[in-house]
């Protein structure tokens, strides 16, 4: 016995059969008539995008037909969509959606390098992909809320209806005409790079699991978000109560960060055993009320000398190996909490997966308080108000033998509330 499945190019009606490896191929186009109305004399199958031209004796497994091969059924009088110049699928509008789907899923399966980098990208996909149902109702909501699952005739232009189109033409010297007639080749030219992106780099359409590693602080287990985009390392409020850190809150350091809204600054923890695995590392928190529980910045991966290993899916840091979390692991109240990254507005149009854009939400939230508590550091002069205090004469003459001015050594003092070492700190920032 044979499995197969096959799709009807002209409705996009998806099907499977399962029939003896010796059934003759004029009795196979005689079965495919009768669940697709289309006579045998008609039928262009095609298999990996070329037409079966078999002899009516001969049997399918001398044909070459394997188990889980997807076959396209097409009218001859059809105008049939080939393949690319790359070697990769067409996804021509004249395809069913669920076609679509299923030809992806086979060019997955044909091209292995293809497999491996979605693989790295978005585990789920390679994990499903041999299950056509399942891979259906993963990568499905992904390509229908790009728009690249509406079947159809051929279109014109952006999309635009035939009606517009021929107003457009009858007055082409118009220059309100040719700026409308621009707008919609411009997005034409958009869709057919969304087209072809998929096509060549379909990974890029899947959500991405944010890098989350297990750590202990203080005997209290935390899953910590690594994220080298953001500047310091912070930890939340909700988790320094937890841990019984708060009573190690330096609230000199109180300010505001500015990123994506506002976020308090409550203060800063100069040190806590931070464990990775079975190491304990010394590392110093920001304690901002958000969110993200803990989120392992830049200053700390530096100066540890870390290494995120993406191939291995690892992060290397101290001499020590700790497996990211798998997404099934990721919190999910963090990845779903809201918020949007700085500079940005909601696409309108082609919009990606409510997944993918809480994982992102929730990255660049943490990331941008993060990067906003270190600026917040540096001008806390102006976000709090500190008492004038006297300072002594001896210890900004030794600070201003480091190379900074007196202004900046009387400021940093002040900031430190006279303590000469904080003040070092926060100069050498």
């Amino acid at each position: 016995m044979v499995s197969l499945s096959a799709a009807v190019d002209e409705t996009g009606y998806v099907f499977s059969i399962e029939v003896p490896d010796d059934l003759a191929w004029g009795d196979f186009k005689a079965y495919l008539s009768a669940e697709t109305g289309i006579e045998p004399e008609d039928q262009a199958i095609q298999l990996n995008g070329k037409e079966l031209n078999g002899e009516i004796t001969e049997t399918l497994e001398q044909l070459g037909l394997k188990n889980d091969e997807m076959l396209i059924i097409k009218k001859r009088s059809n105008h049939e969509p080939g393949r690319d110049t790359h070697g990769g699928i067409s996804l021509g509008r004249s395809v069913g959606p669920d076609q679509r789907i299923e030809m992806l899923r086979q060019e997955l399966l044909r091209n292995p390098e293809m497999r491996r980098q979605v693989s790295q990208m978005n585990p789920v996909i390679d994990q499903c992909i041999d299950d056509a149902e399942r891979f259906r109702d993963v990568v499905g909501p992904a390509l229908e809320q790009t728009g690249l699952l509406q079947g159809g005739g051929q279109q014109l232009p952006g999309g635009v209806s035939s009606e517009e189109w021929m107003r457009l033409q009858q007055d082409p010297d118009n220059p309100d005409n040719q700026k409308r007639i621009m707008e919609l080749i411009e997005q034409d030219q958009i869709e057919e790079n969304m087209r072809a992106a998929l096509e060549m780099t379909p990974e890029s359409f899947a959500s991405v699991t944010m890098l989350y590693i297990n750590v202990e602080v203080n005997g209290h287990p935390v899953k910590a978000f690594v994220d080298s985009g953001a500047q310091t390392t912070i930890m939340s409020t909700r988790l320094a109560e937890s841990c019984n850190l708060t009573r190690l809150i330096d609230k000199r350091f109180k300010g505001e960060a500015r990123g994506v809204g506002k976020t308090e600054i409550v203060g800063r923890i100069h040190s806590a055993q931070l464990k990775i695995e079975d190491r304990f590392i010394p590392c110093s928190f920001t304690v901002l009320d958000t969110h993200v529980d803990m989120l392992l910045g830049l200053d700390m991966l530096r100066r540890h000398q870390a290494c995120i290993d993406l191939k291995n899916n690892k992060l290397v840091i101290e001499g020590i190996e700790t497996e990211f979390l798998p997404e099934a692991e990721v919190p999910k109240e963090q990845l779903l909490a809201g918020g949007q990254q700085l500079g940005t507005s909601e696409p309108k149009q082609a919009k990606l997966p409510s997944s993918t854009q809480s994982s992102s939400s929730a990255s660049s939230t943490a990331a941008a308080a993060a990067a906003a508590a270190a600026e917040s550091r540096s001008r806390a002069r102006s976000s709090v108000q500190q008492p004038q205090l006297k300072v002594d004469e001896s210890v900004v003459s030794n600070l201003m033998a480091l190379g900074f001015s007196r202004d900046e050594v009387i400021r940093a003092l002040q900031q430190a509330g006279g303590n000469a070492e904080i003040a070092a700190s926060l100069l050498f920032q």
